[in-house]
């Protein structure tokens, strides 16, 4: 864990009382929201294409036990599906 010496510590409060003193003009408020939200941004869109990634690689590993397991459960509730694909046209119809 790296800390700051008192020297640093003081600087950087007097940065900050500095800061505080003068304030923000609203362009440097958007811009620095704007920021915000590009970092926000790009964190997601990386975490997301891991987890796309992740997903991929196991399907294509167990792509065979994936369909087994999907027609093992299409055929065990067959008329569930059916009452419920049914009922689904119903509402569609009207």
């Amino acid at each position: 864990m790296q800390t700051f010496t008192p020297e640093e510590l003081a600087e950087l409060a007097a940065f900050d009382a500095l800061v505080d003193a003068e304030g923000l003009t609203q362009e440097e408020i958007n811009n620095s929201e704007a920021l915000d939200k590009e970092v926000k941004r790009a964190r997601y869109d990386n975490a997301t294409r891991k987890e796309y990634a992740r997903h991929r690689a196991y399907y294509q590993a167990n792509k065979e036990k994936i369909a087994a397991h999907r027609r093992a459960y299409l055929e065990a509730n067959k008329e569930t599906i059916a009452v419920n694909r049914r009922a689904y046209y119903e509402r569609k119809r009207k």
